[in-house]
């Protein structure tokens, strides 16, 4: 049951730590999510490039 309870220490520690820092990651994770849908836009405009291409 001690790996139990030390997994479970090490959980409660990561998350309590991950929610402390929030306000400072908020650039970061701004900064992916705009990359993230850079590269989803790029990908949706190849993919109907190809479309277009196919189409008879």
């Amino acid at each position: 049951m001690t790996s139990f309870s030390n997994w479970l220490d090490q959980v409660v520690s990561v998350a309590s730590y991950n929610l402390r820092t929030i306000p400072e990651r908020r650039g970061a994770a701004f900064t992916s999510a705009i990359g993230i849908a850079g590269v989803v836009g790029v990908l949706v405009g190849v993919l109907a490039i190809a479309e277009a291409s196919a189409s008879p």
